[in-house]
């Protein structure tokens, strides 16, 4: 296996080493140098038109073949280091584009007398001059197991073993580099749970933090700061419907213009909602976390209209905000997810009486019309 592994690498090296010597031969060529270029389609003489190293980036001759093909080649279409064999005068006004000017060009090419196949024969030290791999070799002869009868099977079980271990090797570090990174999280939402009161310094759950257990919605934590810090009191039932929508809802597209709310109470909750947002987010950025979304002001209109009891056309045409008239599968789904979420807030510890009752009396206001019609099927 060692000697395997020196053989690559020493394979990547030569083929390393061929290509930077193809590329610095490439940048001494000249018009009218005459090449060969070893393989491929146009392999055999060609004339250097154009050397083609004035840009960036490695040189691209445009040549002329003895089979009169004009196009440029690249270090790619050498093994080694393109050698000049002959010079031949090209025209100063040559045109490659001319049928006459290549057949012309490529007949002196061709008077130059040059065996279009003869290569270089002679290559840079092989694999076999390496100390270190001879070294290996004299090794490997020399162990005891090199006598065995049936070496060639106890090899091959060996090379199995061996693939085997390094596939698990690397599963392992793989493994090991997630776990880290999911107890590293962990533990900052533990330290952000902590500094926001939901956990003691000991990591016991207080009574904010059972409440915030029994929330469930991917901005829980945003909710139970809304109803820790009283954000939705005194809120009429169709605006805390429309007020708890900023933290569910999420456009199908993002956009910059910002949906409108109404003024009064409503505006407000919502402008406070936003403000312990940008709080949360500040304290999840210091620990290298982001787990709540910004709130999205798209649902508002549509969920407050409808808990006021207007028809659903009209209710549907008041997501001005949503290139055109929400869907009426869109409203319906989020408007599910209002009356969940109101259930939830009617039954959380740090809701205050009339929040509950304001609660309830919406998911009421909500679950009506095409809403009921869909609980009941």
């Amino acid at each position: 296996m060692a000697i395997a592994d020196r053989e690559r690498a020493l394979a990547r090296q030569g083929s390393s080493q061929r290509r930077a010597e193809a590329v610095r031969a490439l940048e001494r060529l000249r018009v009218g140098d005459v090449i060969r270029v070893p393989s491929g389609r146009r392999a055999g003489l060609a004339v250097v038109l154009d050397p083609g190293n004035a840009g960036f980036g490695e040189p691209k001759p445009l040549v002329l073949t003895q089979d009169r093909w004009a196009g440029r080649v690249t270090s790619a279409d050498f093994s080694g280091p393109a050698e000049v064999l002959a010079r031949v005068r090209v025209p100063k006004n040559f045109n490659p584009r001319s049928p006459a000017a290549r057949r012309d060009l490529a007949a002196e090419v061709t008077a130059t007398g040059l065996d279009r196949h003869a290569g270089r024969r002679n290559r840079s030290r092989g694999n076999g001059e390496d100390h270190e791999l001879a070294l290996l070799r004299i090794q490997l002869r020399q162990h005891p197991c090199h006598a065995c009868e049936e070496r060639e099977e106890h090899a091959r079980w060996a090379e199995r073993r061996h693939r085997l271990q390094r596939d698990t090797e690397q599963l392992r570090e793989k493994v090991a580099g997630r776990t880290g990174s999911l107890a590293r999280t962990f533990d900052n939402v533990c330290d952000l749970l902590a500094s926001r009161g939901y956990l003691t310094a000991a990591g016991e759950v207080t009574d904010a933090g059972r409440m915030l257990a029994r929330i469930w919605t991917e901005a829980d934590l945003l909710v139970a700061e809304c109803l820790r810090r009283g954000v939705w009191d005194g809120l009429a039932p169709a605006e805390l419907a429309a007020a708890v929508s900023v933290v569910l809802y999420e456009a199908r597209r993002d956009g910059d213009e910002r949906a409108s709310v109404p003024r009064g109470a409503l505006s407000d909750a919502v402008d406070a909602t936003q403000k312990l947002w940008a709080e949360l987010e500040v304290d999840e950025a210091a620990r290298g976390l982001d787990l709540t979304r910004e709130p999205d002001l798209g649902f508002v209109w549509p969920i407050l209209r409808w808990a006021r009891g207007e028809d659903l056309a009209k209710v549907l045409a008041s997501g001005h905000n949503l290139e055109g008239e929400m869907p009426a599968g869109d409203f319906v789904r989020w408007a599910r997810q209002v009356v969940d979420l109101l259930g939830q807030v009617a039954e959380a510890a740090s809701a205050t009486p009339r929040l509950r009752e304001a609660a309830r009396a919406a998911m009421g206001a909500v679950n009506r019309g095409v809403l009921a019609y869909n609980a009941v099927g």
